[in-house]
């Protein structure tokens, strides 16, 4: 089940140094996206604009400069790298060799892809999420990676495509991914999110081998605002661009407010360690309002802005 929060609760160590205000503790997961470029043209990718062109450039982190950034990672505590957009990571033409590289150092790896494409040393991940695509099929290598990992497939929902899932979850099964995950694609903002009922009628197609992941949470909160103040889940899982610039999170590219540094200058360990981060922590990074609603980091930021006090629980006393 792909559930955050229960994922942060499995973390007593990094919600400790949260709450003691411990602002160096490294991250649990760090987010790479080792390059801009792209091979497919969704309509509802965060990084593709009404018009499809790219909001990035198309940057690669060089080689040299991801490979010590995985070495600083490994020495700081990390536990685990997760392989993003950005762009599709398996067009970077170092992404083998950092799989690898990350792997010796004793770095866990999970990775995003379109499918488009198998990359050498999948068996060295824990998991690979295939993203159905514009082409609306699951792609033909999706039993490749599911015969080297732990591998589903997820579909953005729009109104254009919800007519598709039934036939969609059918070749996932068949390719043989262990679960099929639905959420509604997320538009601009939440007042302008299409009203698309929660799929439940999926979960006919499951089975003993082959869970239906309806992710609930993202079908209750994606009509409405964040509900907390601050940011503070990239304490755990922050994330560097392929420009090397290091930040909260992988919605706001360029913007200073939601940026720490870059590894052109510093090193990760230096970043995290630094001066800028600090005062973005002491001042509090504010969510506001072109924050991307239901984000990745939505989960861990209610619980922990709950651990806060910034987010009310009703009745928390009646446990």
């Amino acid at each position: 089940m792909i559930d955050p929060s229960t994922k942060l609760w499995s973390q007593p160590k990094a919600i400790r140094a949260f709450l003691a205000n411990d602002w160096s503790a490294p991250p649990v997961n760090v987010e790479i996206a080792p390059t801009h470029r792209c091979n497919a043209n969704c309509p509802w990718c965060f990084y593709t604009r009404r018009d499809g062109t790219r909001k990035q450039s198309g940057d690669d982190l060089p080689w040299t400069l991801l490979r010590r950034c995985l070495d600083d990672l490994a020495l700081l505590g990390v536990k685990a790298v997760t392989w993003t957009g950005g762009g599709e990571p398996c067009v970077y033409p170092d992404l083998a060799r950092a799989i690898e590289h990350a792997a010796r150092r004793g770095l866990r790896q999970g990775l995003f892809t379109n499918g488009y494409q198998l990359v050498d040393h999948a068996e060295r991940l824990a998991w690979v999420r295939i993203s159905i695509t514009d082409r609306l099929t699951v792609p033909p290598i999706t039993g490749q990676y599911a015969g080297n990992t732990h591998t589903g497939v997820v579909v953005n929902v729009t109104p254009e495509n919800v007519g598709e899932l039934r036939r969609l979850a059918l070749e996932a099964r068949f390719a043989g991914a262990r679960y099929f995950q639905v959420r509604p694609a997320l538009a601009d903002h939440w007042s302008a999110q299409p009203d698309i009922a929660c799929p439940t009628w999926l979960l006919e197609q499951a089975t003993s081998d082959f869970h239906i992941e309806l992710t609930a949470y993202k079908w209750t909160d994606c009509t409405m605002a964040h509900g907390y103040p601050l940011c503070h889940g990239h304490r755990l899982v922050p994330f560097i661009w392929a420009d090397g610039s290091v930040a909260t999170c992988g919605y706001h590219f360029g913007n200073a407010a939601f940026t720490f540094g870059t590894l052109w200058e510093n090193s990760f360990a230096e970043i995290w360690d630094g001066d800028k981060r600090r005062r973005m922590l002491d001042q509090g990074i504010r969510v506001i309002d072109t924050c991307q609603h239901c984000c990745k980091q939505h989960e861990a930021n209610k619980a922990l802005a709950r651990l806060r006090g910034e987010l009310a629980t009703n009745h928390a006393e009646f446990v």
